[in-house]
């Protein structure tokens, strides 16, 4: 939003892309009004925005906008035939530090489970693997699961979707992610489960 107000000043376009905008997120939130009005300045502006799929609200954006496809990093078709190299099926997780979930166990299951750092992972029948946290390309893991129980952040969703992996939607309770699972439910893309749910 910044980038709006500083292409102004500057006499240079600006540029703006994602699924939501900030003022329509903060709207419903315990924010003076004047703090939210300055939010909603900055966004008129934005010269062009482009906007991806599972998009929400951008009422208040008064100028032209694109529509973009889902993309994501680069899948390594390679990678994902070495991880599924023991022809089982795999559920892949990261639900980050943000969800605040201490331990997932995840019963009658005998497959592979791979996961990211910040939830601890229990299962009595199968194979673990904590994924390092220096892997960039957990993309590809995603790719290569049957399952992947992930945040609804764009940026996995768009990965599982691309991946043509089934997704578990891990509700946090955001505008972004609520409207993010509607859409995900209703194009019958995947589930959603609540923290509660998934401890």
């Amino acid at each position: 939003m910044l980038g709006f107000l500083l292409g102004e000043k500057l006499k240079i376009k600006s540029i703006g892309i994602s699924n939501f905008i900030w003022s329509d997120q903060y709207e419903e939130l315990f924010i003076e009004d004047n703090i939210k009005n300055e939010f909603k300045l900055m966004y008129q502006n934005c010269d062009t925005f482009f906007k991806y799929p599972l998009s929400f609200g951008l009422k208040r954006l008064h100028c032209k906008i694109h529509e973009l496809d889902f993309h994501c990093r680069s899948i390594d078709y390679e990678k994902i035939r070495a991880i599924k190299e023991k022809q089982q099926q795999i559920i892949f997780i990261s639900v980050g530090q943000s969800a605040n979930v201490e331990n997932i166990n995840i019963k009658n299951f005998d497959g592979i489970i791979y996961y990211t750092k910040g939830v601890n992972v229990t299962s009595e029948n199968a194979e673990i693997n904590m994924i390092d946290s220096n892997e960039l390309n957990t993309q590809n893991y995603i790719a290569a699961s049957d399952y992947a129980i992930i945040k609804a952040g764009w940026g996995s969703v768009s990965e599982a979707i691309i991946g043509k992996t089934k997704m578990i939607l891990v509700e946090r309770g955001s505008k972004e992610d609520l409207n993010m699972i509607d859409e995900i439910i209703t194009n019958n893309l995947g589930i959603c489960v609540t923290l509660k749910d998934l401890e």
